[in-house]
């Protein structure tokens, strides 16, 4: 048990990870930022609903600020979900934005709407106007003007009600705008003017605006005349604050109202100053417009060659911009796709890492199952050895006895020696007796008789004790030899119980001799031979700094679209057979796999012992890569299956390498040439091998290349690659 001090490590972590994701978001770099953030997530218990509201709430303001509102949208509605109706406003306002910069327009409207009501519900005067500001911005974007002309004589009336003249002049100036949107030009423009005449002393809304919106309004109503007025105002203030936009907008603005007034020479003037303050600006898209004034202005002077010479840049202008625009938005949506994967291939690492985690903790408890069975075994053993000190005392009591069973008998023996030898004293007396009589015939016959009696009846006696003696000495044998069979039994017992132990402990020895293999081989499979030892020896293996490194990625052209068509076990089966060849490769020239994450395959040479051949090394393997893919390609396609292709790239610089985790064991390399070789590999076409000049000033052999010259990457500027001849 931990208690509170686990609690604070949390909590500790925790922040640590949001703060680090805040501060990469801040710094613009949204992959390290979402990287930090899911790994917070992965951190956090299912039921700590504020965590996890919050770590979700940062996602969202990653792709928020990537304007991919749609993943936005999906992690704050997460952390709606999460977070109690009291502390939710902020978040159902980035939700109204998000959906609203996604063009999801009703939906932005409802989320709109229901901060209004909570800002109601307060009585909160700015919030319920911002409310009806945003609902409003809603319906103008979608073209119902008449909808958000309808709020914004609301907010007419809530800033009445609370005596705010000071916002007057925008909400007039935004009245007019949506009259104007109707077409009411009227109407428009009396509500600009009433704008204007709010903006006497100080003035919220930019004059310059103010006079610019009431000039165009004036020209929709076709009043020619005050429109160049009020444009000109406008333009005296653009020129002071030298916004060449600004200026190059209204310059054309007062051209067109020159034009439809008929003041053709004055119209070309202004349009040309518009021409070259457009230019000098690098504004193209005013550019063009512009440009079809300028031809619509030399038609109406009769002079059609330059009508149609301004009209031609005007369509190549515009066909130029349409051209950028769809670059810019297959750019946007590459790096949506590419911020998508990251997310999608850092969730996958963290679920390997906890994978990992689980297979290391499952190989900890084995051992721990081991020790524990080698600690019970010692106590087993303990047992016997104490059952064996009780059975070899009870033999030694045993032996005792049958010695003092044996001193017994031998005494039995002495005391018969003594009776026969008392036997033969009353046979000596009884002759001296005899001899008596001899000399005295004269005793009376009865003595002689009571003699002779008694004699026999000692002789009776002495016969009956040795009979006693005889059947005494019988049953002592059959005791003797009884227990002699107990003790010859409890030795056999003994000797077959030590010999099943000793063949049970050689087993158990052999068997944790193959765990402890299995955990070596294991062990080196994951990790490098050198980072392992070191890892066994001291607990720990220190994070290394390498100089010169090669660092080699490839990754499966089309993979997504064709791992749709298989099976899952067909998809596993054909990675497993093409990593397996991959790693039999690496191998061979002496590379050392870092890791695949989905279809890329990471490798690098020159670590963890540093060579002088790993560019070489790199090059070669990445050659006999593509032969392999080439081959499988080839007989898959002569079975009628389309079969993926594959980019290489390879990069050579200096890398910091180590083991990543205290539970789960993953070596890696960290540094900007991973970053570098994952661009050569991204920059790569299909079926070639993308290297950087660095890798190329290595190699040692005449490896013929070609030169792609210099191409953009993201985050390095402009870099020279070349591709290997094959």
């Amino acid at each position: 048990m931990c208690g509170i001090y686990c609690s604070l490590t949390v909590m500790g972590q925790h922040d640590s990870l949001r703060l680090k994701s805040t501060e990469y978001l801040k710094t613009g770099n949204s992959i390290q930022a979402l990287r930090f953030a899911l790994e917070w997530i992965s951190h956090i218990d299912s039921t700590d609903y504020g965590q996890l509201a919050a770590a979700n709430e940062q996602i969202g303001d990653i792709y928020a600020s990537e304007k991919i509102y749609g993943a936005a949208i999906n992690y704050y509605a997460q952390t709606l979900e999460l977070q109690s109706a009291a502390s939710s406003m902020p978040l159902l306002s980035k939700l109204g934005d998000a959906y609203f910069e996604n063009h999801q327009l009703d939906s932005a409207a409802v989320y709109y709407e229901r901060i209004y009501a909570l800002h109601e519900k307060r009585n909160d005067y700015e919030g319920r106007l911002h409310s009806w500001q945003q609902l409003a911005k809603v319906y103008k974007q979608k073209g119902d003007c008449d909808k958000a002309l309808e709020y914004y004589y609301l907010i007419s009336g809530l800033i009445e009600a609370n005596n705010d003249s000071r916002k007057q002049p925008l909400v007039e100036n935004n009245i007019a705008y949506q009259y104007h949107c109707l077409g009411d030009y009227k109407l428009a423009i009396e509500h600009f003017k009433k704008a204007l005449s709010y903006c006497q002393d100080d003035c919220p809304l930019d004059l310059e605006t103010l006079y610019t919106n009431l000039g165009i309004a004036l020209f929709n109503h076709n009043e020619f005349e005050p429109s160049i007025s009020f444009l000109s105002k406008a333009l005296t203030i653009a020129e002071k604050k030298n916004n060449r936009k600004t200026i190059a907008q209204i310059r054309n603005m007062i051209a067109k109202s020159h034009f439809e007034y008929k003041e053709l020479f004055e119209a070309l003037q202004s349009n040309n100053i518009a021409i070259t303050t457009a230019k000098a600006a690098q504004e193209n898209n005013l550019l063009k417009d512009i440009y079809l004034t300028q031809a619509n202005i030399y038609e109406r002077l009769y002079e059609y060659d330059k009508a149609l010479d301004y009209y031609q840049l005007h369509l190549q202008l515009r066909d130029s911009l349409l051209l950028e625009e769809r670059v810019r938005q297959e750019q946007f949506l590459q790096h949506q796709f590419s911020l998508e994967q990251s997310e999608q291939e850092i969730k996958l690492l963290l679920v390997n890492k906890k994978v990992q985690d689980l297979a290391f903790e499952q190989l900890r408890l084995e051992k721990d199952n081991l020790a524990l069975a080698a600690e019970k075994r010692k106590q087993e053993l303990d047992l016997l050895r104490k059952e064996q000190l009780i059975r070899d005392e009870k033999i030694k009591y045993e032996s005792l006895q049958a010695l003092k069973a044996k001193q017994e008998l031998s005494l039995t023996r002495q005391r018969l020696a003594a009776a026969a030898k008392d036997k033969e004293i009353l046979s000596l007396r009884e002759k001296e007796t005899q001899q008596a009589l001899d000399l005295a015939q004269k005793e009376a016959i009865q003595q002689e008789r009571e003699k002779e009696i008694l004699a026999l009846n000692n002789e009776k006696k002495v016969q009956a004790i040795e009979l006693e003696k005889q059947a005494a000495f019988r049953r002592f044998s059959s005791y003797i030899l009884g227990a002699l069979s107990i003790i010859v039994l409890l030795v056999l017992f003994g000797y077959y119980f030590a010999r099943k132990t000793n063949r049970k402990l050689t087993l158990q020895k052999g068997q944790i001799e193959d765990a402890n293999a299995k955990n070596e081989e294991l062990l080196l499979n994951i990790l490098p031979e050198e980072t392992a030892r070191e890892l066994k020896k001291n607990g720990v293996a220190q994070p290394r700094y390498y100089e010169n490194v090669s660092v080699l990625f490839a990754d499966f052209e089309n993979f997504t679209s064709l791992s749709e068509k298989m099976t899952p076990s067909e998809l596993i089966k054909e990675l497993n057979a093409c990593f397996v060849a991959f790693d039999t490769i690496t191998s061979r020239y002496g590379l050392e796999k870092i890791k695949t994450i989905g279809d890329a395959y990471m490798c690098a040479g020159g670590i963890p012992t540093p060579n002088n051949t790993h560019a070489d090394d790199a090059v070669a393997a990445a050659k006999e890569m593509m032969d392999f893919i080439r081959k499988r390609r080839r007989e898959k396609e002569k079975q009628g299956i389309k079969y993926w292709n594959m980019r290489i790239g390879i990069h050579t610089g200096s890398v910091v390498a180590g083991v990543v985790g205290s539970k789960k064991f993953a070596y890696d390399i960290w540094g900007d040439s991973v970053n570098i070789a994952a661009r050569m590999e991204s920059h790569s076409l299909p079926g070639r091998i993308n290297i950087s000049k660095s890798t190329l000033e290595q190699l040692t052999t005449n490896t013929p290349v070609e030169n792609r010259g210099v191409l953009p990457v993201k985050n390095r500027g402009a870099m020279e690659m070349f591709f290997i001849k094959l």
